[in-house]
């Protein structure tokens, strides 16, 4: 992460389609900047969540500052690829985060807090949600444009209104692959997003049984929660995986899609895997309280 800072060529935004934010002008693949944002608010959240678990325990400023410092590179991070669903995902998903781990006191500061930097930078919060927005865009763009939405969302309105021209093919699908025609739009097969690729490429009944997988992630989260006496880890890790869950739901309507298999689907493996794991965990320290339970009450 520090290396995108002291290299220029690294931090170059991703200013049109099929341009590449490059790690370091070395070998590896080049990230993109929607991916890079990814990265930023994972590393962010983590941050944020060792800094609040140490804070709690001795509240010594020592111990924080290097969690402080993390955290504000990660902002940095996100800031420098401008990725429009990856801030409005990280905020969404921050907001969740600091509801699930503070206490009403740290709460009551935390809004106090944002309330005052609001105000103090309300110019500069201004001026760059409008340049993150307007990403790819200028006044020509939009003077010469028949639908602002759609050119401010670089063409997502259009993408989507080409793939559900007929809904007859959302019913079984048209096989992966189909989503968008490259002679139409003129940018590859992704829709940018994952319900509308999954109607168009497997049908509605598959769609259905995708967002129910998210409903039933949801669901087990707060199963747990209600056993973290029992969990093999603190609470506040569930809370941060659910937390890269809300911002993968949102990137993944407004950006990216989970249907090839890519880094962003990694975060969501990992997470369910966490959770099949606890859920198991929980079950069998349960099954063996009541077997104690009944021991005892035998005597």
């Amino acid at each position: 992460m520090i290396g995108y800072l002291f290299d220029p060529k690294a931090i170059a935004v991703d200013t049109g389609f099929g341009s590449y934010v490059t790690f370091l002008r070395c070998n590896y693949p080049p990230i993109h900047a929607n991916g890079l944002s990814a990265f930023g608010i994972i590393a962010g959240y983590y941050s944020l969540t060792l800094f609040i678990n140490k804070w709690k325990k001795n509240h010594q400023i020592k111990a924080i500052i290097p969690y402080v410092a993390f955290f504000i590179l990660s902002v940095y991070m996100i800031y420098l690829t401008s990725s429009r669903t990856g801030i409005i995902s990280g905020c969404i998903g921050l907001i969740f985060l600091a509801v699930k781990i503070l206490n009403k006191y740290q709460k009551k500061i935390t809004v106090c807090f944002g309330i005052i930097l609001a105000i103090l930078f309300s110019q500069q919060i201004i001026e760059t949600t409008i340049h993150i927005m307007m990403k790819k865009q200028d006044e020509k763009s939009l003077e010469k444009s028949e639908n602002i939405a759609n050119t401010i969302s670089s063409g997502r309105l259009e993408i989507w209104e080409t793939i559900l021209a007929n809904p007859a093919d959302c019913i079984l699908g048209k096989g992966f692959g189909t989503a968008v025609k490259e002679e139409k739009i003129g940018i590859g097969t992704n829709a940018h997003n994952s319900i509308v690729e999954l109607l168009i490429s497997v049908g509605i009944f598959a769609t259905f049984f995708w967002i129910r997988l998210w409903y039933l992630l949801f669901k087990r989260y707060f199963w747990l929660c209600k056993y973290k006496y029992l969990l093999p880890c603190h609470i506040i890790w569930y809370h941060l995986a659910t937390a890269i869950l809300i911002i993968s739901i949102i990137r993944s309507i407004g950006n990216l899609s989970f249907i090839y298999f890519d880094l962003a689907c990694f975060a969501p493996i990992a997470i369910i895997a966490l959770f099949v794991y606890s859920t198991f965990y929980v079950k069998q320290r349960k099954r063996k309280i009541l077997i104690r339970k009944k021991y005892l009450r035998s005597f």
